[in-house]
């Protein structure tokens, strides 16, 4: 753990330095002084944005578990697939995803109109009735408009 941490900031400081400075012109001589593999620095680099991710998908869950059941809601959002777009849910569902990071899953049929262009990432007005089944939210008798 420690080395992983040492690494990172000489990582950042690099960084902050080549910033400064315009940016290095031998990034190869860079990693090979701070003993940095390409996988290490993906993997250090993706390490706050998943941080972030991870903290807004928290808060969108927190909020998404917060309604009432049985409450009619309208959302407006991007058509995709639960399972395959969206990581919600161990099948494939249609689901849609609002700005602020909250998945639905449309309580529709396999061979309804949405379920079928779950993968065309159409722009929808969805209102239905709000049913928590585990960690998913889903939206039952779901009333579809195209954006």
């Amino acid at each position: 753990m420690m080395k992983y941490l040492t690494t990172f900031a000489a990582l950042t400081l690099l960084l902050i330095a080549g910033c400064s400075q315009g940016g290095s012109k031998d990034q190869a001589a860079d990693n090979a002084a701070s003993g940095n593999t390409t996988a290490d620095q993906t993997q250090m680099a993706e390490t706050p944005k998943d941080a972030i991710d991870s903290a807004q998908e928290a808060a969108a869950k927190t909020e998404l578990a917060s309604m009432p059941e049985g409450q009619e809601v309208t959302i407006s959002g991007k058509l995709g697939c639960g399972h395959c777009n969206y990581h919600v849910g161990t099948s494939c569902s249609a689901a849609v995803q609002t700005a602020d990071g909250g998945i639905y899953v449309l309580d529709v049929a396999e061979d309804s109109e949405w379920f079928q262009n779950r993968y065309d990432g159409l722009d929808l007005k969805v209102t239905g009735t709000v049913h928590h089944d585990g960690d998913l939210v889903k939206l039952e008798n779901p009333q579809v408009t195209k954006l």
